[in-house]
């Protein structure tokens, strides 16, 4: 993903994103080796790491949901590994380039004062699971017949939301809408 670095050194296994100005230490149960290559696999959610002279490691890939807090212009491919958070004040603007991945079981949020407008884009998973789909509480405006795939639920749409479905195909999702 854009916004994550992983860093893997002789002395464990670390991440920074946009928000932190400090590594955190992943290493977790990892023993005191040398790092050589580090693999992220987007669809389950996990960590891979070759070790010099003690094999491969793979754990869990824990991160916390990123929140976006500044007006964002999504295009081309776009991979999240955690879950994704439309902050209330901010607009997100995916063009008709932009083909979003989200992890298995991921899953967007538009809060109440946010808003997502998908120009001919795609929100999707990268393999062949289900994510969870769209939380719509704010704003989704959606030209150009963009699509949501393989979601378990594409919009869950809760009281207050704002949305207009007119254009957004819905592609082997499980439920296409429903209203909390």
């Amino acid at each position: 993903p854009d916004d994550i670095l992983f860093l893997g050194t002789s002395h464990g296994l670390y991440y920074r994103d946009n928000k932190n100005k400090r590594w955190k230490d992943i290493t977790g149960n990892l023993p005191n080796v040398r790092i050589t290559d580090v693999e992220i696999n987007y669809c389950v959610k996990k960590i891979r790491v070759s070790t010099f002279g003690r094999g491969i490691w793979e754990a869990p890939l824990i991160l916390p949901a990123l929140e976006i807090t500044e007006n964002q212009k999504w295009f081309g491919k776009k991979r999240f590994c955690q879950d994704v958070i439309i902050k209330k004040g901010t607009t997100v603007i995916a063009d008709t380039t932009a083909v979003i991945d989200f992890p298995e079981n991921g899953k967007l949020c538009i809060e109440k004062g946010a808003k997502l407008i998908l120009q001919g884009s795609k929100l999707s998973i990268a393999c062949d699971k289900n994510w969870q789909g769209v939380e719509l509480e704010g704003t989704l405006e959606v030209k150009n017949y963009a699509f949501i795939k393989k979601a378990i639920t594409g919009i869950t749409a809760y009281p207050g939301c704002n949305s207009d479905t007119t254009n957004l195909k819905f592609i082997e999702c499980k439920k296409q809408i429903i209203f909390k």
